[in-house]
C-alpha cells in the first residue's frame, strides 16, 4: 500500500505521516521538487526503516537533480523509484531511468501500472485509463525484467480522481481490493489533509481527504488486507522467478 505525493503539501504530508504511524500504509513515495522538502524530509526521517520510502519524480525538473535531493534530504537511497503521474513509464526516459535505477549499491525496485485485461474488465473502474496505464506498464514492466530491475506483480489504484462520497469512494475501493492480484501486488493511493497549498499544486483535493478518512477506518481490516515492504514480498516471490519468462511467457494476457 503505497501513498504518493509526499512533499506536495504539509497537509498531505500530515494525513500520510498519520497513516504511515497507525500501520496503515507499507510505502511512501516523495516529491522532492517543492521548496519544503527538507522540511518534508526531517519528519519523515523518524520513519526509515520501519516501511518503504521511495522517489516520485516529477517530469519538470531534472530527473538526476531529484535523485540527488532525495539523498541530501533523507541520507539514504529511494527504496524505490516511481512517478507522478506514472512520467517513470515514458518510453523517451526508459534509458535514463534505468539507469538511474542501477546508480546505488542496493538498487530499488520500480513501480509498473500492469492491470490484466480480464481484471480490467472485471473491476469495471474507469477502464480507459486504467487500460491506458496498463498499456505502458506492460512494457516498463518488460524493461525493468530485461535489467533484473524488481518491480511489482500486481497493481490497482486507478480511478477518475473526481470528487466521491464516502459511499462511492467505499465502493471503488473495495473494488480493488476484490481485484487486487499477484504475488507482490501493489496499491497506489492519494491520501491526505487539505490545504492552500496542496489547492494551488494540484487538483485533487477533497478527495485526498476522503481516502486519509477511508483508510484510517477499518476498512483494510474488514477487507482482510494486511499491508506489507516490497522486500517481505519479494523474498518470498522473487523477481528473478519472472525475468526467465521474458521472451517466452511474459504476455499481457499472461501476467496476473
Amino acid at each position: 500500500m503505497c501513498a504518493d505525493d509526499f512533499g506536495i503539501s504539509p497537509g498531505v504530508d500530515e494525513g500520510i505521516l498519520c497513516l504511515a504511524l497507525g500501520g496503515k500504509i507499507s510505502a511512501i513515495s516523495c516529491l522532492t521538487v517543492y521548496p519544503e522538502w527538507k522540511s518534508s524530509a526531517r519528519a519523515l526521517s523518524k520513519l526509515k526503516g520501519s516501511l518503504d520510502i521511495g522517489l516520485h519524480l516529477s517530469g519538470d525538473e531534472d530527473l538526476e537533480r531529484q535523485y540527488l535531493d532525495f539523498q541530501d534530504g533523507l541520507g539514504m537511497d529511494p527504496d524505490f523509484i516511481d512517478g507522478h503521474r506514472h512520467i517513470h513509464q515514458d518510453p523517451f526516459r526508459s534509458k535514463q531511468m534505468v539507469e538511474l535505477l542501477k546508480k546505488s549499491r542496493r538498487p530499488p525496485y520500480t513501480r509498473n501500472t500492469f492491470v490484466s485485461p480480464g481484471v480490467i474488465f472485471r473491476q469495471g473502474i474507469s477502464r480507459p485509463k486504467t487500460a491506458a496505464l496498463s498499456f505502458a506498464g506492460y512494457f516498463w514492466k518488460q524493461r525493468a525484467l530485461r535489467h533484473g530491475i524488481s518491480t511489482n506483480d500486481g497493481f490497482t489504484g486507478v480511478y477518475d480522481f473526481r470528487e466521491k462520497s464516502e459511499e462511492e469512494l467505499l465502493q471503488i475501493f473495495s473494488n480493488f481490493a476484490t481485484y487486487l492480484s499477484g504475488k507482490r501486488p501493489l496499491w497506489m493511493v492519494h491520501p491526505g489533509m487539505r490545504d492552500k497549498v496542496l489547492a494551488k499544486r494540484d487538483a485533487f483535493t477533497r478527495g485526498r481527504y476522503a481516502e486519509l478518512r477511508l483508510l484510517k477506518s477499518s476498512f483494510l481490516a474488514d477487507q482482510g488486507i494486511q499491508c506489507a515492504r516490497f522486500a517481505t514480498l519479494e523474498r518470498a516471490n522473487p523477481t528473478s522467478a519472472l525475468c526467465s519468462t521474458i521472451g517466452g511467457n511474459l504476455s499481457p494476457q499472461g501476467i496476473r
